[in-house]
């Protein structure tokens, strides 16, 4: 009879060990950290950094007939020159192809500019970056000082996002107004611009809300003599972007319906056992009782 009765016993034993040992006793699913926290290298797990190269930059003059253009040169421009002809310069970088996850959190962004020319005199200057609008492509054409050469086939100038068919909607280029990011520059050197909107443009093409077209470079447009030169993506000293992302904690995002989907099977055998055991012990008693009757 020992043995009969040990049956259920053992079964209620087992389900509540299961359970506790599964869900756990006075554990935490830390309910108000949605993150694993991030290691210095890329982690699928945990999450990561990159540095992204630019895959595609140029810069352009202002020309009314949009037929100047700087597709392939070492540098780019941004800001006026003595003359007073403005410089704006383009860069975008491929996130496609560096297995930065779908679900990836990111939570720092920054743009680095390398300025290897400033004008003689070079009081400190703001540089924008702007979020561009509409998708705009390179040529071929190349000139290595701050001027501008004839546009090639493809390149983007003050009128054409590609020339020679297709033209930006405003002059200029197609861009957000209020600047994503900017930096104070006022020397030669590499310059981080950073922010909470630079970011959001970051995880906004990550997610497929926005289509990444990049940003366009601006320096100060109001006043003669400003341009600033910046190495492009044509020598070691080209514009990168920086990227850190964490993951969503599993534990939060999921792992509780994954828990039970596990522990069900468990508590099911384990009511089994206990079921069976219980006919057992009735049964042996019956035995017993008739026994007794007879």
């Amino acid at each position: 009879m020992a043995s009969t009765l040990m049956a259920p016993r053992c079964a209620l034993v087992v389900l509540v060990a299961c359970c506790f040992a599964r869900f756990g006793v006075g554990s935490s699913f830390d309910e108000g950290n949605d993150v694993a926290p991030v290691s210095d290298v890329s982690d699928a797990s945990s999450g990561g950094k990159k540095t992204f190269e630019c895959d595609q930059d140029t810069y352009f003059c202002e020309d009314a007939t949009g037929l100047l253009a700087n597709g392939a040169g070492s540098v780019l421009f941004a800001g006026r020159t003595r003359t007073g002809m403005l410089r704006r310069a383009l860069v975008r970088f491929d996130l496609s192809k560096h297995g930065i996850p779908a679900d990836g959190k990111v939570t720092e962004v920054k743009v680095s500019l390398h300025v290897t020319k400033v004008p003689p005199l070079d009081p400190e200057e703001t540089v924008t970056l702007h979020r561009v609008t509409s998708q705009w492509t390179t040529g071929h054409s190349n000139v290595s000082t701050g001027s501008c050469a004839n546009a090639t086939r493809n390149d983007a100038t003050w009128v054409y996002a590609q020339y020679p068919s297709r033209r930006w909607s405003s002059l200029g280029g197609d861009f957000e107004a209020e600047p994503s990011a900017s930096a104070p520059v006022h020397d030669l050197g590499r310059y981080n611009f950073s922010s909470d909107q630079l970011l959001n443009d970051v995880q906004d093409w990550l997610d497929g809300k926005r289509e990444n077209f990049g940003w366009i470079i601006r320096g100060d447009e109001q006043h003669n003599e400003t341009a600033k030169e910046i190495g492009s993506r044509e020598t070691n000293m080209e514009p990168a972007l920086h990227v850190e992302w964490k993951m969503p904690d599993k534990r939060k995002s999921g792992g509780r319906n994954h828990d039970l989907e596990i522990a069900l099977p468990v508590v099911f055998v384990v009511l089994l056992l206990g079921a069976v055991g219980l006919f057992l012990y009735r049964r042996s008693n019956r035995a017993k009782y008739n026994a007794l009757q007879g």
